[in-house]
């Protein structure tokens, strides 16, 4: 019995002793499978929604940079207009040559535009900026873009499928055309301007969004016409691709936006977006075999690191908390990751916006300049030879004069705000700037606005131009003065400040370097803004004021010239607290100061020269402005050459004919600008003086934002007596350096 039931007991015993292990092999078993499970359905719903919104991201941001390029392209389009407005056709044949310059010009200013044509109402091609001359018997009648926006005469804009011509060098080149009508002033049909753009300009841009990511992106017009795509391939003939059928099904529910996951019986994330109201769509792909594949790479991760687990409970249990903080820093790293994407899309979104604005601004202050140097220039004529006496005709000639005057102010301020004013800076105590402008505050903000000033002791330099620095406080003051409409105290103060990598990186002020800056801030007791109207406040053309009160050019004045001299601007404002305006601006160090102090050009003061007299070669092309300029010379005394261009520049310089003074515009047609035309007369005449002028200053006299040491400017519009100053000045110079 004993030992009978000493065997029961044995076998009893090991049966409820194996309970322990079982359960533990189960869990081993189970607790992997369950917690894998759970990872895998986590991680895989986590990893569709980051697919959808990436490309739900990368669709908003093509949209906005489509909706630009065709703002833009409609706005060249609208600019073109002008240049053939109450001419007949054969007048516009005649001046083919000039408008041909012109349209060269306009495109060569954005780099999506390949060319712009002109048509008359026949479809004959008038101009081109591709062609010139344009061959007799050119008609475009029959293209489906004349075709279109002939017959609907409600049409503003069409967009034609894929184009291919034969270039002049024999290459094959695509594009598709952007038509606008021309209209008479009865409101006829009269011809069409077409504005052409590359395909590849998009697939470029689509690349950049793309970076290393197995997204396709394209540009699509309504019918399913594929514009534009990525990744480009040069086998793929765009204009012979039939349109994409299924496109209109999947517009025909949501036409403005959308996003599915399965497009023309494939298995892939789609979405699309409507650019504004034309009958176009930006499209972003991303195949989900993609993103399974990437899922997939991470559970076999995954399951590599669960499988030793299974050895004992304990490694179970350190392996899910390992995995649960993988997953931890892994959400972490995407929220870092979509921050700075976010991030990076906002800035890309203001930087096409002020690149195209500044690239608008720059040429309309170019030809505005021209005008207005050539209307001043002649007011300055007329004003001499009016009579003495002459009360009225010297008022109008006065008030118009003060109108050039303010017509000058208002270009200076587009190119500070698009950052296209060269800088003249110099070592600057902002202390002692602030003191001297204490009367011109105190006059300008009136009696009802207290003035207060903080100076900081021990306050660093900094080096900036002196001139725009007093204009921007001037600006921020008045802008306190305007907020306080019943009167309150305006407060000014410089400090020293720190600018540490954590504020910049929040910021995301990445072009900025941490360290040390010079705080110059101005405060108000006035109305104060909300956050939706301070983040547009330096934004160009933007006012609270009432019509006629504010061009919304003072505030992104400052911000342009703050950013262009390497600073920070910030603002702090809250309704009914008023409003504080920061800005920070580089500290000079002792090293750079004496680097800067060394490369201050001397100026030397206005006088008269010892022998009156010489030849001055003036090089202009405009004729207003060359006329005023010869008549101005030659009126003090001077023999005056002029040229329209490098290559006649060259022909009287390479001359016998004396030349002690070469006048020259910058910005010239033909192939020479300014600069090149006297670095080339240098090599023939080195002993010549260089006087430039421009209404619109290029990066060929201008760097970092500065002006070359050796150049000397006149900007437009200047007067008569601007202009014999500098050329008495440098005459002078010249003689003196002769002699010695």
């Amino acid at each position: 019995m004993a030992a009978g039931d000493g065997g029961k007991g044995a076998v009893v015993g090991g049966s409820r002793g194996d309970w322990p292990l079982r359960v533990l092999l189960v869990a081993a078993v189970l607790v992997p499978v369950l917690v894998i499970a759970l990872v895998a359905v986590t991680t895989y719903r986590n990893t569709m929604d980051d697919a959808r919104g990436e490309v739900e991201r990368t669709a908003d941001l093509m949209r906005e940079h489509a909706s630009r390029v065709f703002d833009t392209t409609a706005l060249v389009a609208r600019s073109i207009e002008p240049l053939i407005t109450g001419f007949t056709e054969e007048e516009v044949r005649a001046a083919e040559a000039a408008i041909n310059a012109r349209l060269e010009d306009l495109t060569a200013d954005y780099d999506h535009l390949f060319s712009t044509t002109i048509i008359a109402a026949n479809g004959d091609a008038l101009v081109s900026a591709r062609v010139y001359p344009i061959p007799p018997g050119t008609n475009l009648a029959e293209r489906d873009y004349f075709i279109a926006v002939r017959d609907n005469p409600g049409l503003r804009e069409y967009v034609s499928r894929v184009l291919r011509i034969q270039t002049p060098e024999g290459e094959d080149a695509l594009f598709f055309q952007v038509a606008r009508p021309r209209l008479t002033p009865e409101g006829d049909f009269d011809g069409l301007i077409a504005v052409s753009i590359e395909p590849t300009y998009f697939s470029d841009v689509y690349a950049q969004f793309a970076g290393d990511s197995d997204l396709i992106a394209a540009l699509v017009r309504q019918d399913g016409s594929v514009l534009a795509f990525h990744p480009f391939s040069a086998e793929i003939a765009l204009d012979e691709v039939d349109p994409v059928e299924e496109f209109a099904a999947l517009i025909s529910d949501s036409p403005t936006a959308g996003v599915v996951s399965s497009f023309a019986g494939n298995d892939i994330l789609v979405a699309f977006r409507r650019v504004d109201d034309r009958p176009l769509y930006v499209a972003v792909a991303l195949p989900l075999s993609a993103v399974r594949g990437d899922w997939l790479r991470f559970m076999g991760w995954v399951l590599a690191a669960a499988v030793p687990a299974t050895a004992a409970l304990i490694v179970i249990t350190l392996m899910a908390m390992r995995q649960g903080r993988r997953r931890a820093e892994a959400i972490t790293a995407l929220e870092i990751e979509s921050t700075r994407r976010a991030v990076a899309e906002e800035q890309l979104r203001q930087s096409f916006k002020m690149e195209a604005i500044g690239q608008l601004s720059g040429g309309i202050a170019h030809d505005f300049n021209n005008l207005m140097t050539a209307i001043g220039g002649n007011l300055e004529l007329l004003a001499r030879k009016l009579p003495p006496g002459e009360a009225t005709l010297s008022r109008y000639v006065e008030s118009s004069r003060d109108a050039v005057q303010r017509a000058a102010r208002l270009t200076q301020r587009l190119l500070a705000f698009s950052r296209r004013q060269p800088l003249q800076p110099s070592a600057l105590s902002l202390n002692t700037l602030v003191s001297g402008m204490s009367d011109l505050l105190h006059r300008s903000l009136g009696d009802a606005v207290s003035v207060e000033t903080v100076l900081g002791a021990g306050l660093w330099r900094t080096f900036v131009d002196p001139n725009q620095l007093e204009n921007a406080l001037l600006n921020l003051a008045i802008n306190a003065r305007d907020a306080m409409p019943d009167g309150g105290k305006v407060t000014i103060e410089t400090a020293n400040a720190h600018l540490d990598a954590d504020y910049l990186a929040r910021e995301g002020l990445h072009d900025l370097k941490p360290g040390q800056y010079v705080l110059l801030a101005v405060s108000d007791t006035g109305e104060g803004m909300s956050r939706e109207t301070a983040a547009r406040a330096f934004d160009p053309f933007f006012t609270t004021k009432g019509p006629g009160q504010g061009t919304g050019l003072g505030l992104s004045m400052v911000h342009g010239f703050v950013k262009q001299s390497g600073g920070h601007i910030r603002i702090y404002s809250e309704v009914g607290q008023g409003t504080t305006i920061k800005i920070y601006l580089p500290r000079l160090t002792d090293a750079a100061a004496g680097m800067a102090s060394a490369e201050a050009p001397a100026q030397d003061a206005p006088a008269e020269p010892e022998e009156p007299g010489g030849t001055i070669l003036v090089i202009e092309d405009d004729d207003g402005v060359l006329e005023f300029e010869r008549e101005t010379l030659a009126s003090e005394g001077y023999d005056v050459l002029v040229a329209r261009d490098g290559r006649e520049a060259m022909k009287i310089v390479e001359s016998d004919t004396p030349i002690d003074l070469i006048v020259t515009d910058v910005v010239l047609p033909n192939g020479m600008n300014g600069r090149q035309i006297a670095d080339a007369a240098k090599k023939v005449r080195p002993a010549t003086p260089v006087l430039f002028t421009t209404g619109y200053t290029t990066n060929a006299i201008v760097h970092q934002g500065r002006l070359d040491e050796d150049v000397v400017l006149l900007s437009k519009p200047f007067s008569s007596q601007a202009l014999t100053s500098a050329v008495v000045r440098l005459l002078r110079s010249s003689r003196q350096a002769s002699q010695r």
